[in-house]
């Protein structure tokens, strides 16, 4: 009477095992197609919008343009402009592409809480005109810093690099 009952339960385990693989097959292949989705298409626009009005808050008029998840690097924010895109505040100030790092401690609350913003590439461009005269623009190029938000309502800027007039800037 024994073997039946032992074979009963070793088929019940082999059943186990299988839904049990079959499922974490299947939470993998969801998880790595949700993460080409993010990859391909973008991250839904709430969230960006979110991440708009964080920068908003603290001071600063950013449109992001795409935001995609791209592997180590998080979220990057790609066609980034300074400012309401006119030129009569006198500069043009984009970016190609910024990354968005964001705090991790937040993030596991589903708080999407921007720690930093990567600049890299970006150009930043002035308009200055006199009366009467021919508009002269400054710009510098390939501007790289990254720039960080602590808790206190302040910016930090951290190393800043770009070229002008093909000198090498760096601060």
């Amino acid at each position: 009477m024994s073997a039946p009952e032992h074979k009963g339960f070793w088929l019940g385990c082999r059943r186990a095992l299988r839904w049990t693989r079959r499922s974490v097959l299947i939470l993998l292949l969801l998880g790595a197609g949700g993460f080409l989705y993010l990859n391909l298409a973008g991250v839904p626009k709430f969230i960006k919008h979110r991440l708009e009005a964080q920068v908003r808050e603290r001071g600063l008029d950013l449109q992001l343009g795409r935001v995609r998840l791209r592997g180590f690097r998080g979220l990057v924010a790609e066609n980034v402009r300074l400012g309401s895109g006119s030129e009569s505040q006198g500069f043009q100030f984009s970016i190609p592409e910024a990354e968005l790092r964001l705090k991790s401690k937040d993030l596991r609350r589903f708080r999407f809480a921007l720690e930093t913003i990567a600049l890299q590439g970006a150009r930043l461009v002035w308009s200055l005109s006199a009366s009467n005269a021919p508009v002269a623009r400054l710009s510098v190029e390939d501007l790289a810093t990254e720039l960080r938000f602590p808790e206190d309502d302040q910016w930090e800027l951290g190393s800043l690099r770009g070229r002008f007039l093909n000198a090498k800037l760096e601060a």
